[in-house]
């Protein structure tokens, strides 16, 4: 009987484990040591949605990644989520139809040092409260990053964008925007701009609804220099000081 008893308890720890994994499965918990993307998530072999979902955690990549028809790169099933490129690329084909990072539904999202480049349904989209750092955006259909409000979009580089650059809220600082069919740099409400450089744009080189700027650099935007805000000095528009 003894031995009915734990191999008993042995097959009801094994159910328990099973049921845990799938109801676990895709989220890497946050404070956890960071987790190969790639080796976590299974690749969507479909032909939408994304290469890769994941849920709350930390995660890198360990390689660059390649969506095909109308997918979008990474996704996310919920928020706080950390995805560090570690130097890697989302690589789209130009006519991909979705973004590199589609995370506009979800807030604090962290996307650091990588690349994103020719996807065709944009850059980097995620919500508010996020934090997008240290990427290199170029060729891709849509805005190259956009992110909703209290949020940080620092020292990354966007070019050939084909609406806005930057479209953010909150903290927008020592980036490059340049070669983008709209504005360089749209900031809604509230938003600081400090530090940028926005050139050769279709639309204005900065284009904000309130809040100020300082220190940025504003040169051969289609529509102008820079469009609202409050100047807090040290900006220079068309190698002359901004208005």
């Amino acid at each position: 009987m003894r031995l009915i008893a734990s191999g008993l308890r042995a097959i009801t720890r094994l159910s328990l484990s099973i049921a845990l994994v799938g109801v676990l499965g895709g989220i890497g918990w946050a404070g956890s040591a960071p987790m190969p993307i790639d080796d976590f998530a299974t690749p969507n072999t479909s032909s939408s949605g994304a290469l890769f979902t994941v849920g709350t955690g930390s995660y890198y990549l360990s390689k660059s990644i390649v969506p095909k028809g109308t997918k979008s790169g990474i996704a996310f099933k919920g928020s706080s989520v950390t995805i560090d490129f570690r130097g890697y690329s989302i690589i789209g084909s130009g006519n991909t139809g979705g973004l590199g990072v589609n995370g506009g539904s979800y807030n604090q999202i962290t996307i650091i040092d990588g690349n994103v480049q020719g996807m065709g349904g944009g850059g980097i989209s995620v919500g508010s409260n996020s934090t997008v750092r240290g990427m290199h955006v170029t060729g891709c259909g849509g805005t190259g990053i956009q992110t909703g409000a209290s949020s940080v979009v620092e020292d990354n580089t966007i070019s050939n964008s084909g609406v806005d650059g930057i479209s953010a809220t909150g903290l927008i600082d020592g980036n490059v925007s340049d070669g983008n069919g709209g504005n360089g740099i749209t900031a809604a409400n509230n938003s600081i701009v400090t530090g940028n450089e926005a050139s050769a744009n279709g639309g204005y080189g900065i284009s904000m609804q309130n809040g100020g700027y300082a220190s940025d650099a504003v040169n051969n935007n289609t529509k102008g220099t820079i469009n609202g805000g409050t100047s807090m000095g040290g900006s220079a528009c068309d190698g002359a000081a901004c208005p």
